[in-house]
């Protein structure tokens, strides 16, 4: 063990040890004091919070320029040399102080293995690895245990129990990725069967009202039947998440305790760290192959017999995924259906943004009738609790239209985004007015802001969406918002002039939860994702339309896809814009030169 201080090699300047940046040393006060009037510049390597003022053995000498790395002492030219004396020094480093963040940042590296104490022999330190017994051993072992056996130096054995942990702790992370993984795909299945459920609740309730008062024991046995079975599948996978949510915990705690030994630096606590592996239950937590038993579907019976008139249920094997047909078709006036709105009196609100038509219409037979018509150019549209309609206009306007219940009257609204521009809106079951907004620069690049404004029903703003949590813009453009019942907001966000766009998932608090791009499987090179519309279905999925390649996409409320849907076979292109009553509608568009579109009811579509 050297004695003598061990300062790293450095450049020399001037016949005197320093770094490629001369380090500033206060001159001692002329009094003769010890203590300077100012503190003592330290280098850069010198750890925070360290003071060196004065010397730590000598308390006088005030130009500090070594570091005792055990003794934790800066010390005086002086008393370096005092410090070589003491007996306990003989294994300690000495270092210049402009060198001590450079050789720690070193030593973190290097393990010592000169004091690791033999279990078995208290008295001995270590100094050899046993492989056969995967363990250190002292002189005292090797002649009484170990004669025979595998030996290797100590840094061998360290290398290798360091790639054991390190290959331990690889598992444990990948075995945690399968179960959030895992659990992610638990918890979809869950939206599906709730959407099963729905449908197969609406065809015993609607079988239910050809029966006379003799049948009703029996649906109402059967309705309580499905419920079970529902709660039979939600139980299965609430269980299989708490067992996978246990199992995860405990590897997050084994992985908490291997980085600490990782991180440690302690050849110790290394090696006796014992080879752990993935416990077997866990293991068979993933390989599990439960059956779930899916929602039942409803069978019509016999009508000579009560039960089989009743009908029963039936054991399914697939996910639910429900055909829409259409049911009706009407025909309209206009070109293109960028909205269509659904009143509660039956009537709708269509607007054809190019034509500059806005329409009040009445389905009747296979034809929209017009019954008002509003030559004016209307970007977005949305219907208020009182039955008002709220218009976002073409003209780039920062002050929302209104046309009251009873009127033809185009009047301002209290709702004013100013400085912005308001390009689409939407109003909530809450009676909240939600406007998208644009600067008042060219619609693409986007050269300011582009936000997502919520406002009370006297137009007071009471929240402003623009950056995620990493401060990254929200919204290129947002062209249409919907919300659902839970309040968590749809946007759609078109990101150029092509109309290409992603669905921006704001939850409760307004901060992002998702971002859906469309599916892989049909979004690509010519089949660009490109949505128009959305909205909120009653089970609080949002539906989105993608006009370009005909399809229907349908989301969960966290923002993941659950199904899609090509139109085309059911013979529906183009579809732009969606409104519920009772039923889905779906608004069509046309290419130049062609006719008007129709609108579509479609059924047999309930998620």
């Amino acid at each position: 063990m050297a004695t003598n201080p061990v300062p790293l090699p450095r450049p020399k300047k001037k016949e005197q040890a320093g770094a490629t940046t001369p380090v500033p040393v206060p001159r001692p006060e002329r009094t003769g004091q010890a203590k300077a009037t100012t503190p003592v510049p330290l280098p850069r390597s010198t750890r925070k919070g360290e003071a060196a003022s004065v010397c730590k053995i000598c308390e006088n000498g005030p130009k500090v320029k070594w570091k005792c790395l055990e003794c934790e002492l800066m010390m005086c030219q002086r008393c370096e040399k005092v410090h070589q004396k003491f007996l306990s020094a003989n294994d300690h480093t000495v270092v210049d102080i402009r060198d001590i963040g450079k050789y720690e940042t070193e030593s973190k590296t290097k393990q010592n293995f000169n004091k690791i104490v033999c279990v078995n022999h208290s008295t001995q330190n270590c100094c050899m690895f046993c492989k056969s017994c995967d363990q250190t051993v002292c002189p005292a072992c090797i002649a009484t245990t170990h004669k025979r056996h595998d030996l290797i130096e100590l840094c061998e054995g360290y290398a290798i129990k360091m790639a054991k942990i390190r290959e331990q702790q690889e598992n444990i992370d990948a075995t945690i990725h399968s179960f959030t993984r895992g659990s992610e795909e638990l918890r979809e299945l869950k939206y599906p069967e709730q959407a099963r459920c729905k449908r197969t609740r609406i065809g015993i309730r609607n079988y239910e009202q050809t029966l006379s008062d003799a049948v009703k024991k029996h649906v109402n046995k059967l309705l309580d039947e499905v419920d079970q079975k529902l709660e039979d599948f939600t139980k299965t996978i609430d269980t299989k998440e708490t067992e996978w949510s246990t199992a995860c915990q405990k590897l997050i705690k084994q992985r908490n305790q291997v980085n600490d030994v990782l991180h440690s630096h302690d050849a110790g606590r290394v090696f006796t760290t014992p080879d752990s592996r993935i416990e077997q239950n866990i293991q068979w937590i993933l390989q599990d192959n439960t059956t779930i038993n899916h929602v039942p579907e409803f069978v019509t019976g016999d009508i000579s017999i009560i039960p089989e008139l009743v009908g029963s249920l039936k054991r399914v094997s697939n996910s639910y995924n429900p055909v829409p047909i259409v049911i009706k078709w009407y025909s309209t006036d206009v070109k293109r259906c960028n909205n269509i709105i659904s009143c509660p009196d039956g009537l709708f609100w269509i607007n054809d943004k190019g034509s500059k038509q806005l329409q009040m219409v009445n389905p009747t037979a296979e034809v929209m009738k017009v019954v008002y018509n509003f030559e004016i150019g209307v970007n977005d549209l949305s219907l208020m609790p009182n039955g008002d309609l709220l218009l976002c206009l073409v003209s780039n306007q920062s002050i929302l239209k209104v046309i009251s219940v009873g009127t033809l009257e185009i009047r301002d609204s209290p709702y004013n985004v100013s400085p912005h521009l308001a390009h689409c809106i939407h109003v909530t079951h809450e009676n909240k007015v939600i406007v998208g907004v644009k600067d008042n620069g060219p619609v693409f690049p986007a050269s300011g802001p582009r936000q997502v404004i919520v406002m009370d029903h006297t137009g007071k703003q009471k929240q402003v969406y623009q950056y995620d949590n990493q401060y990254k813009p929200l919204f290129t453009l947002p062209v249409r918002i919907h919300s659902n019942k839970s309040n968590i907001i749809g946007v759609i966000d078109w990101i150029n002039e092509e109309c290409e766009g992603r669905i921006v998932i704001l939850n409760q608090e307004g901060l992002l939860q998702n971002v859906y791009m469309g599916p892989p499987k049909i979004n690509r090179d010519a089949n660009l994702f490109k949505p128009s519309n959305i909205l909120s279905l009653p089970s609080d999925n949002f539906i989105i339309t993608d006009p370009t390649n005909h399809y229907l996409h349908i989301l969960n409320t966290q923002g993941h896809i659950l199904a899609f849907y090509n139109l085309v076979p059911i013979g529906i292109e183009f579809p732009y814009s969606m409104t519920f009553f009772g039923h889905l509608f779906i608004g069509g568009a046309t290419i130049e030169n062609e006719e008007k579109v129709e609108v579509y009811k479609i059924d047999n579509f309930v998620w």
